[in-house]
């Protein structure tokens, strides 16, 4: 009998001791919210996969940030080292969209000058491209021989030991190799293309001349273009000298309305900004 009574005092005491911390239940108000993260880079940088795990498994929570996060967390080989531009995951096709990612939360910067015809048809080529970049304008009295350069993560250098692509032939190149979202035609050595930038480059506008040469209306905004399959690189060329001829609305209202339209539209179009 005294046994018994010892077991369950026994029992009882063992009831009441406090027994291990129980892990507590997250609050759903502490579940990530990608509305509230200003981009899918910083919502990843301040969650880990456990915490979503935790949130899953108390909420049954299936947002799209959750789901995200998880198969950045997949792909990127549970707490392994992330891809990073330079690396391989031995296909191609991934290797590139995971390096056009990077250049869409990591802008590469392009350096150029306002008034410079070359960094404004890279400017022209990358925006009809909707290639990402950062716009870095150099100041007004930088070199007259400086040419534009493009320069991040993944950009290739123009010479060993260099920083950035530099040209505006290389740099419009390897971003129509890299588009996602649209193409560029090359120019087509069209003669009086040719003619035209030879006489805007001397200081001569001729805006009759080339209303009459515009045959083209580019398919994605009906804006006219040079050529009848679109926008070109011959768009790309001609588009800087009416632009630095710095119109004012005045100055617009007396141009042909086809060369307006060409202007006007074209920069809305590719983020140029007419003035």
């Amino acid at each position: 009998m005294l046994l018994s009574v010892g077991m369950l005092a026994f029992s009882s005491a063992a009831l009441l001791a406090p027994g291990p911390a129980a892990r507590a239940t997250p609050s759903r108000a502490e579940a990530p919210i990608m509305a509230e993260s200003n981009d899918m880079k910083t919502f990843l940088a301040g969650t880990s996969a456990g915490e979503a795990e935790e949130w899953d498994e108390a909420w049954g929570t299936d947002s799209f940030a959750d789901l995200e996060l998880k198969g950045v967390w997949e792909r990127t080989g549970k707490g392994k080292k992330r891809w990073a531009p330079g690396d391989t995951t031995g296909d191609a096709t991934v290797d590139a969209s995971l390096l056009y990612s990077t250049w869409v939360m990591n802008r590469p910067d392009l350096y150029a000058r306002e008034a410079c015809p070359s960094c404004t048809t890279t400017r022209f080529v990358l925006g009809h491209l909707d290639f990402p970049y950062n716009l870095i304008l150099e100041p007004i009295g930088a070199s007259a021989s400086a040419q534009p350069v493009l320069d991040g993560q993944g950009v290739p250098a123009s010479v060993a030991d260099g920083v950035g692509l530099q040209g505006s032939l290389s740099i419009c190149s390897f971003a129509a190799a890299h588009a996602r979202k649209g193409i560029v035609a090359p120019a087509t050595g069209r003669p009086d293309v040719r003619e035209w930038l030879s006489e805007a480059a001397a200081g001569t506008s001729q805006l009759d001349v080339l209303a009459a040469m515009l045959g083209g209306v580019h398919p994605a905004d009906k804006s006219p273009c040079l050529n009848p399959w679109g926008f070109t690189v011959d768009d790309a060329l001609v588009l800087p000298f009416l632009r630095n001829l710095k119109p004012t609305a005045a100055d617009l209202d007396e141009w042909p309305a086809v060369v307006r339209a060409y202007l006007e539209m074209s920069c809305a179009r590719c983020g140029v900004p007419l003035i």
